[in-house]
């Protein structure tokens, strides 16, 4: 294991000018004229632009303007981007979810929108679908209230004694009514779903209507969704009025600039920080589900589903992501008579297979031991698929198969970080009680390396292509995803990326950014345009001409 104390960089001044400005800017794809900025133009902005900002001779908004006007020079679609919207695109945008929106949706011919017409009208959708579902919320609180259930004195003498009776139960967090133990079988078969999906959309509907009403209110209006909200319900369910009060305040300016999981995580952390003992109970009560099943075999496959501790799942993950890419350099050298499948599979097929390998360590063991001969060969003779010593002509596996694994598997580093909040954050999977810490560090063999801390605020710069370990390093921290609109991978799962092609740009810290493989070739190929306001903020505009703001705070998208 890695630790890695992480200093937190000051984002929030240049991301929220860049916004500004840029909402200037994209009004022009409007019918409406809009007054000219007196800033410094581009010409005069000097070479070393953010060192100029730095220094205060520039504002953020300015030199989002300045860069924002070469790119539009240099863009021959630039007329078409900055088309004014139609009218009654602009309409839909404007309107909030419920029945006057619906009525504008249903008379629409969807063949007929444009492009950005399109991205407008979708939007309106989402926004009528999250109205329409906090009605739903709304019915089924309304439900739940007309089958309270019997109390203890209707039970015992109106009701007969004996197991199996209907009784009353608590589905709700703190404050929610209780009710009959019958009425989620009810509620399913109205709705047609099982009855575990009703029993939770109930809890959900009494959390939402009786204890998050600032989150239902957001979500009614458009601002959040669904998806988000169900989330916050499930996520804050036992905590008491006064924590689930701040969790509110926090999220409630973030709810449509953040991704459901992120979302999640900043939950969590707000919890582990107020109410320790709430984090551990809950903590407590996801292990008691801890469980792996297989599903039944359908087409010869089977599907696998289960819940495991998060330190244990990071490192499952790593390790089928370490033989997944073993088994495609064996099999690009030895084709599928090596035994591990056609050459011809994807990555994520090749990660079943190595599910399936780990219950074999004698064939992990060849595996890693085909790839490492073909990583640095250690003499001329080919590689033999021959059974080993440890393997039987008939593939049995010796006495002590787990020590043919040993030594041939790379070691898993797992990144700790420790916020300013004194927090204990796990890259990739979110908040760390200290008590998992210690028992991890007790029970494992793991090596702790506390890393020197990288400034954030710094400026590194590599004179090639590449970037430098450290400057590499910050663009992982500066950024926990990548850089694109609302994706979720994993920064350090990222290309490096130059917001300006090396080398008309160069390789350092106001120029970089976590790109994952697909939108790198979305960058490069995709006919959108990238502009990198400041170090950490980033301006996208996509093809119809719609504009996202990238900061570490979440995505902004302008309307």
């Amino acid at each position: 294991m890695q630790g890695r104390y992480r200093s937190i960089g000051s984002f929030g001044a240049c991301g929220k000018l860049a916004i500004e400005q840029v909402s200037e800017y994209n009004q022009g794809m409007t019918a409406e004229p809009v007054e000219p900025v007196e800033e410094p133009s581009a010409d005069s902005m000097p070479d070393d632009a953010d060192t100029a900002m730095r220094n205060g001779l520039l504002s953020a908004a300015s030199l989002a303007e300045a860069r924002w006007q070469r790119l539009n020079e240099e863009d021959a679609d630039d007329e078409r981007r900055r088309a004014p919207v139609s009218a009654r695109a602009h309409t839909w945008a404007m309107t909030l979810g419920g029945p006057k929106l619906a009525a504008m949706l249903a008379d629409v011919d969807v063949a007929s929108l444009s492009d950005d017409e399109c991205v407008v009208f979708a939007q309106a959708v989402t926004r009528q679908q999250s109205w329409t579902d906090m009605m739903l919320f709304d019915v089924t609180a309304a439900f739940a209230a007309h089958r309270p259930g019997p109390d203890e004195t209707e039970r015992r003498f109106g009701f007969p004694p004996g197991p199996g009776v209907e009784r009353r139960i608590q589905l709700g967090g703190e404050d929610t009514r209780p009710l009959g133990s019958f009425a989620a079988s009810e509620w399913a078969a109205a709705l047609k779903v099982s009855r575990a999906i009703a029993t939770r959309l109930i809890a959900d509907s009494l959390d939402l209507t009786a204890r998050l009403h600032v989150v239902m209110f957001n979500a009614r209006g458009g601002n959040g969704d669904t998806r988000r909200a169900r989330m916050i319900a499930d996520r804050t369910r036992w905590l008491d009025p006064a924590t689930l009060t701040a969790v509110q305040s926090e999220i409630t300016p973030i709810l449509a600039t953040v991704t459901a999981g992120k979302l999640e995580q900043i939950i969590d952390r707000i919890v582990g920080t107020r109410d320790p003992a709430a984090a551990k109970a809950r903590a407590e009560r996801a292990s008691q589900r801890r469980e792996v099943w297989i599903g039944h075999t359908r087409d010869e496959h089977a599907d696998i589903y289960g819940t495991l501790d998060g330190i244990g799942a990071t490192v499952l993950d790593h390790r089928l992501d370490e033989l997944a890419t073993a088994i495609g350099r064996v099999v690009r050298a030895h084709g599928e008579p090596a035994g591990f499948g056609p050459d011809d599979q994807s990555f994520d097929q090749r990660r079943a297979r190595a599910l399936v390998l780990l219950a074999a360590p004698v064939q992990v063991a060849r595996l890693m031991r085909l790839a490492r001969e073909l990583r640095s060969p250690a003499s001329d003779e080919p590689a033999s698929d021959e059974p080993t010593d440890a393997e039987t002509a008939d593939g049995a596996e010796a006495d002590d198969p787990g020590q043919e694994c040993a030594g041939l598997l790379d070691a898993i580093t797992l990144y700790v970080h420790l916020g300013a909040d004194g927090t204990l954050d796990l890259e990739d999977l979110g908040v760390l009680s200290m008590p998992t810490v210690r028992d991890l560090l007790a029970t494992t063999t793991a090596t702790v390396r506390v890393a020197p801390v990288i400034d954030l605020n710094a400026t590194y710069t590599s004179p090639g292509y590449r970037p430098s370990v450290q400057l590499r390093e910050q663009t992982v921290l500066m950024r926990a995803t990548c850089w694109f609109p609302y994706c979720e991978r994993p920064s350090r799962a990222c290309d490096y990326e130059h917001s300006v092609p090396w080398p008309r740009g160069p390789t350092e810290t106001g120029n970089a950014g976590p790109a994952c493989r697909g939108h790198h070739r979305v960058k490069t190929h995709g006919n959108w345009r990238l502009h990198q306001a400041c170090t950490g903020v980033y301006v996208w505009q996509a093809p119809t001409g719609h504009v996202y703001i990238v900061t570490p705070d979440g995505t902004h998208a302008l309307s």
